[in-house]
């Protein structure tokens, strides 16, 4: 995220291949970093400012906009080292034999589990505990437990969709965890099931909080004030606390 910061303040090769360098070490590490480019996406939109989709607030609005296909040309390298990563990833896991068939995981079961994941995860977003390394999949899971998750994610999407113009960080933020979670929700039955490890990373009001100070800081702009980001920062503190109690529980 850094990487990005200082290349949208600086537009350079050298800060380019940095970033590069920078994501192609983080897929090594974790290949769920796959959506990285596409989290960018929605950074240019905001706080970054940088795409328009519709109106924006005035404390978002740098005038330094740029054309939607020109964002996604920027990224082309970043969506490249994705796709290796992604390709690396499945084929390996399925030489090992890690990867179910759809004989044996139908795409029903894998859609319904996925819904009833994201569900899920919201829980231990507010209240992260009981975590583990990962949560095996239900062998049946309920037709109310779906349809109940359905209508979830749906008035939350609505909801959201109905602030889009005026409220620009709740929309980056649900997009933000949805897509985030795709590579472990359960679609592509992958190593293990969901799991606990994977929750920091599409819980989007750590990593927001600090892109809008790094965002502050390159733009200086009155909505991104260092009250709002310690607000924000202690959403963070509480999580973290939360998993500091739940430790001994997911060591054991």
């Amino acid at each position: 995220m850094w990487g990005y910061l200082r290349y949208v303040e600086r537009p350079a090769i050298k800060t380019y291949l940095l970033l590069l360098l920078l994501f192609a070490l983080g897929l090594m590490a974790k290949p769920m970093l796959v959506t990285l480019p596409f989290v960018l996406l929605l950074l240019d939109y905001w706080p970054l400012g940088r795409l328009q989709i519709g109106p924006l607030s005035r404390e978002t609005d740098t005038g330094k906009r740029s054309p939607v296909l020109g964002l996604v040309w920027e990224k082309i390298p970043l969506f490249v080292l994705s796709t290796a990563s992604c390709v690396v990833t499945f084929l390996a896991q399925k030489n090992g034999g890690a990867v179910a068939t759809l004989d044996y995981i139908t795409p029903g079961a894998r859609i319904g589990n996925s819904l009833v994941s994201y569900e899920r995860y919201i829980g231990k977003m507010l209240w992260p505990q009981h975590l583990a390394f990962f949560y095996p999949r239900p062998s049946v899971l309920p037709g109310w437990q779906t349809a109940g998750v359905q209508l979830l994610l749906l008035s939350i999407s609505s909801l959201i969709i109905r602030t889009f113009k005026g409220k620009p960080y709740l929309s980056v933020g649900w997009l933000w965890y949805l897509g985030t979670l795709v590579p472990v929700i359960g679609l592509v039955q992958v190593e293990a099931p969901s799991n606990g490890r994977s929750l920091h990373l599409c819980s989007p009001h750590r990593p927001i909080c600090h892109d809008c100070l790094g965002c502050s800081r390159i733009y200086g702009k009155k909505g991104l004030h260092a009250d709002r980001f310690f607000r924000s920062s202690s959403l963070g503190n509480y999580g973290t606390f939360c998993n500091y109690l739940d430790t001994g529980r997911v060591l054991d």
